[in-house]
């Protein structure tokens, strides 16, 4: 069991080292989040701040690949991805929009035809 903790920054909210704890535990994130600001509340702040940004600093970013290997991609790629999907859709929009204006173009010119 070669078990690594690393930070997921792609799919944390700040550092991602919750995230990467969670996984490492199998725990929900949500859960470790909610540890962490109780930590925070309960009097442990300064503490609790030291030990997040130390392990932002010395944990490793999970390698790409082992995200893919998941089945997940990551973030930077399905931002892409989605742009590439929004831009296929403008460009059908940009498309449709021409082929409105030409058919009422064709229409007119085969009634001219017809007289």
């Amino acid at each position: 069991m070669n078990k690594k903790l690393y930070r997921l920054s792609n799919e944390g909210m700040v550092g991602g080292v919750c995230a990467g704890i969670a996984q490492f535990l199998g725990v929900s994130v949500s859960l470790i989040r909610i540890i962490a600001v109780i930590f925070l509340f309960m009097g442990f702040f300064v503490i609790t701040m030291v030990v997040y940004f130390i392990l932002v600093f010395l944990l490793d970013d999970k390698p790409i690949e082992a995200i893919q290997q998941q089945g997940k991609k990551p973030f930077k790629s399905r931002i892409e991805e989605l742009n590439a999907q929004f831009s296929q859709s403008q460009q059908r929009v940009n498309n449709l929009e021409k082929y409105i204006i030409s058919t009422n173009y064709e229409i007119d010119k085969k009634f001219k035809d017809l007289k």
